[in-house]
């Protein structure tokens, strides 16, 4: 290598070198560094929080389900706290209706102000107009027990009683008096002797018929139901009786009768 050649490799690492002390000092490139590590540091919390807040999300819903579950199959009594847990039923529900509408939302600003002031419906907030979550529960389940003879017109009475809750059901007239106003369903399945002639079996709400079935025992017993859904008001009364028929009929003892609130309250007929 001669001297020439040296010089020129001597001045090329200089300048080289000198370049890279400004590139290393230079406060653009500095700042640029440093805006990259902190994008870098809150992807980081951003991950941390969502998987934080994903897991305090499944919390949550399972302490839900747990309050609902307690409250349809233990019958606890909401009675003093029943107007907060409507409340943040609604307000639930609401979040739900709105994630459907905004796929692409991860919350929703819904707060209990907006559902007491109505802004979200603009329905009043009426105890009638709301699923009853309370202890006002009303259902009944009652058969013949035995076969038994009845004539057209006359209420049958079941009068085994397996369940009477809200004791609503009278075991020696046969006919259920309603305490609480509701939505009711009632349900009967009627068992025919063998032998016997046609049957025609209705349910009656205050003397009028909601719901009927018909029945015939050949050489063997048959078993025919109906069921039928009707709101009642309080001191309504429904039976269930056999018509169409002259003289006595014969029921068979798994004949049954059931009936109860369906838990929503309408307030009007």
């Amino acid at each position: 290598m001669d001297a020439y050649t040296t010089i020129l490799v001597f001045i090329l690492l200089a300048l080289s070198g000198m370049a890279m002390s400004k590139l290393i000092h230079n406060p653009e490139t500095v700042r640029g560094k440093t805006i990259v590590e902190d994008i870098a540091l809150l992807r980081k919390q951003v991950t941390v929080q969502s998987k934080e807040l994903a897991s305090q999300r499944k919390i949550i819903e399972k302490l839900e389900n747990i309050v609902i579950k307690l409250v349809e199959n233990d019958g606890m009594n909401l009675t003093n706290i029943g107007e907060d847990t409507d409340i943040k039923l609604k307000i639930r529900e609401t979040r739900f209706s709105r994630s459907a509408s905004y796929h692409n939302s991860s919350f929703e600003d819904v707060t209990e102000n907006d559902i007491l002031n109505g802004d979200l419906d603009g329905e009043e907030n009426s105890r009638q107009n709301r699923l009853a979550i309370s202890d006002a529960q009303v259902g009944f389940t009652a058969f013949l027990h035995s076969s038994i003879l009845v004539s057209s017109g006359n209420a049958i009475i079941f009068n085994y009683v397996i369940s009477n809750v809200g004791s609503a059901y009278s075991q020696h007239n046969g006919i259920f008096i309603t305490k609480q106003p509701g939505l009711y369903a009632f349900y009967i399945d009627i068992e025919c002797a063998p032998h016997t002639k046609d049957i025609y079996i209705e349910i009656v709400k205050d003397g009028t018929r909601i719901a009927d079935t018909y029945c015939q025992g050949d050489d063997l017993f048959d078993n025919s139901g109906t069921m039928s859904v009707v709101h009642l008001n309080i001191g309504d009364a429904v039976w269930v009786r056999p018509y169409q028929t002259t003289g006595s009929i014969s029921l068979g003892g798994k004949s049954s009768f059931s009936g109860f609130l369906t838990g929503y309250v309408t307030g009007r007929p």
